[in-house]
């Protein structure tokens, strides 16, 4: 999925002309803080609401006003990967897409990114999530895998954040059923470590697992 795929058709162009009052209720309308400026189908710049909220007289033109716009965009084929790394590291609620020629061809707000990036990464299918944490040594994607099919699974997505000080990596699986308790089981046998899990036990087990800990309570 590329940047020119994600564009919205619901955000209207911005022009020097118009006044900074039109582009806050713009921004307004739409949830956003920032507007692209456009002129003549070439980008201009990003307007923030920030700025326009400094001005004394808001009433003026974007032109007139001298608001320094922001320079951020990303090409018509860059991944959305990069379009949500350069969206957040420029602390962007939108960004321009622009081709090879500088002509304009649409924004992508922060929305489009959010919905996008959920249907990429299966957030959106009925499934269970589970957190590993390995030593970075130990990591064998394959292997994890192979672990999880073994039980009737498949995972549908994979996301990785390396913790470099501890030499471990921390991998959160989306996987396609909504009880992990075998999966669960399985990884714990081959001795993985698992942080953090979210899914529905079955009810049976969950039921038992309730009456052991009151049991132990009661025993104490």
């Amino acid at each position: 999925m590329i940047a020119q795929d994600l564009i919205s058709n619901l955000i209207k162009e911005i022009k020097l002309s118009d006044s900074c009052d039109y582009a806050m209720e713009w921004m307004t309308d739409n949830q956003l803080l920032h507007l692209p400026v456009i002129e003549n189908g070439k980008f201009l710049g990003i307007i923030s609401e920030e700025a326009i909220l400094n001005l004394v007289d808001t009433s003026q033109t974007i032109e007139d006003s001298k608001i320094v716009l922001h320079q951020n965009f990303v090409w018509a084929n860059t991944h959305i990967y990069d379009v949500v790394r350069i969206t957040a590291n420029s602390r962007l609620t939108v960004i321009p897409v622009i081709d090879k020629k500088v002509n304009y061809l649409g924004v992508i707000t922060i929305h489009d990114i959010y919905a996008n990036l959920a249907k990429l990464s299966s957030m959106t299918d009925v499934g269970g999530i589970l957190v590993l944490e390995v030593d970075n040594r130990d990591f064998v994607l394959s292997e994890i895998s192979r672990i999880v099919e073994s039980c009737n699974a498949i995972i549908l997505s994979c996301f990785t954040n390396a913790n470099q000080q501890a030499n471990k990596i921390e991998i959160t699986l989306k996987i396609n059923l909504s009880d992990l308790s075998e999966v669960v089981e399985t990884l714990e046998r081959f001795e993985y470590t698992i942080s953090q899990s979210y899914y529905e036990s079955d009810s049976r087990s969950n039921l038992e697992e309730r009456y052991d800990s009151l049991m132990k309570y009661l025993n104490t």
